[in-house]
């Protein structure tokens, strides 16, 4: 069996009685939600501000609930400083993967070509894997990934040059 992982957006308890609220949780509430449903094994979620370092790892550690991977969503073109920031707090929460969501298109809205996915996937991969960190690259909507079967090209094309390519599956479309 293989681990099950909750991007952790959006948790909260509700009822017809107490409605989804657009307050959420603090961090702690957040874990420890995941953890009370006894469905997940991890979360998939990175701090999105330095600061909030110390509060995730905290929560993780006192939930019991580790954080195992992150991800970040990006634009080719335009990528570089966030997927760098993202990639230093992943490492720094403890996670050891980082899901990248690429969009369809580029920072001048063209499609991304399968060369440039390949490139992506090599630039990520390489810079990833020197903090430490493993990339997947997740299928998703309105990402390079949409048209299913490009895949097993891509995949094809990245494993060429003698690197794994990973895909994280995203079960939730």
């Amino acid at each position: 069996m293989f681990p099950l992982g909750c991007a952790g957006l959006g948790i909260q308890t509700s009822s017809t009685q107490h409605p989804v609220s657009l307050e959420e949780p603090n961090i702690y509430e957040k874990f420890q939600l995941l953890k009370e449903a006894q469905v997940w094994d991890f979360i998939d979620h990175i701090p999105i501000h330095h600061d909030l370092i110390d509060d995730y790892i905290k929560a993780s550690q006192q939930t019991n609930l580790p954080i195992y991977s992150g991800y970040g969503c990006y634009v080719w073109g335009k990528h570089v400083d966030e997927f760098k920031n993202n990639i230093a707090l992943t490492s720094a929460v403890g996670a050891t993967y980082h899901n990248i969501m690429l969009a369809a298109k580029d920072v001048n809205y063209q499609f991304l070509t399968d060369e440039q996915v390949v490139a992506a996937y090599l630039y990520f991969y390489e810079y990833a894997k020197k903090k430490g960190v493993n990339i997947t690259f997740e299928n998703h909507v309105d990402n390079w990934s949409e048209d299913y079967r490009r895949m097993l090209k891509i995949a094809d094309l990245v494993e060429r040059e003698g690197i794994p390519f990973n895909l994280a599956m995203d079960y939730s479309h």
